[in-house]
Formats: C-alpha cells, sequence, structure tokens
C-alpha cells in the first residue's frame, strides 16, 4: 500500500490548472519476481479504481524490478484526436497490484 501526502500533491490542492508530467523519476515502485515471466502493474485508489498503469506485459528476469510512479493519473481523452489529459492524483492510499 502507498499512502501518499498532501505535501507531495499541494499545487493540484489549491487549483492549479493540470500540467503535463515532470520528467523525473517519481516514486520507485519496487515488486519482486519468483521467476521470469510477464508483469502488469497498476496503482488502485482505496476504493479500488484504477488511476495508473505501471506496466502491461512487460517482460522480466526472476528477481526485482522496479518501476517509477510520477504520481500522475492514467489520463483522459476527450476526444478521438485529441490528446490525452493526466492530473496529479488525489492525496490518499493508494495499492499496486
Amino acid at each position: 500500500m502507498l499512502f501518499i501526502s498532501a505535501a507531495l500533491l499541494a499545487p493540484s490542492a489549491f487549483g492549479a490548472e493540470p500540467q503535463p508530467a515532470p520528467q523525473s523519476t517519481g516514486l520507485p515502485v519496487t515488486l519482486s519476481l519468483d521467476k521470469p515471466g510477464y508483469v502488469t502493474a497498476v496503482i488502485e485508489r482505496a476504493d479500488g479504481r484504477r488511476v495508473c498503469n505501471l506496466a502491461s506485459e512487460v517482460q522480466a528476469q526472476a528477481g526485482p524490478i522496479t518501476f517509477n510512479w510520477d504520481f500522475y493519473d492514467v489520463g483522459v481523452q476527450k476526444g478521438e484526436k485529441e490528446p490525452y489529459t493526466r492530473t496529479l492524483v488525489e492525496p490518499g492510499t493508494y495499492t499496486v497490484r
């Protein structure tokens, strides 16, 4: 489980407009595999709603594998030809699955 503090998300808490995800490393989320295989990792809110896809069908060796989460959601596409708009997630408790 991840708990995101309000201090990390202060800009969105004060009504700032959604911004593109910053080019940073984000929060490292490390999983460990018993054997080689494919990994799908998602971040979900406490109510079970998915907010971010960290990885989908990524081939990995046995052992630790780390993904970085930038605290932004999956994004919403308003129209078929429109770009996705991503926003910072709200403070709360999140689970990696």
